[in-house]
């Protein structure tokens, strides 16, 4: 291996370790969020509870599948342009 594939394989698994700690947060954070409001949900309030409740934990997960979708890519484009020092 030379250093380039040191240095992709290094970005690749930064990466998958980000996505994956994006995906245990948002789902942590969904479970509490679900848990701490469901005593107190009103149903005319249906869009504020799903905003702060459902859609910002979701964001996180979606950014997290995201980033694990394409980390190859992202390691792969990232180790060519490094400049060997």
């Amino acid at each position: 291996m030379n250093k380039k594939d040191w240095i992709e394989g290094l970005l690749f698994a930064g990466f998958r370790l980000i996505a994956v700690a994006l995906i245990i947060v948002g789902f942590l954070s969904l479970l509490f969020q679900l848990i701490s409001s469901w005593s107190v949900f009103d149903p005319s309030y249906l869009w504020p509870f799903l905003a702060s409740t459902i859609l910002r934990p979701s964001i996180v997960i979606l950014t997290g599948l995201l980033l694990m979708a394409i980390s190859n890519r992202l390691a792969h484009s990232m180790a060519r342009h490094h400049k060997h020092s």
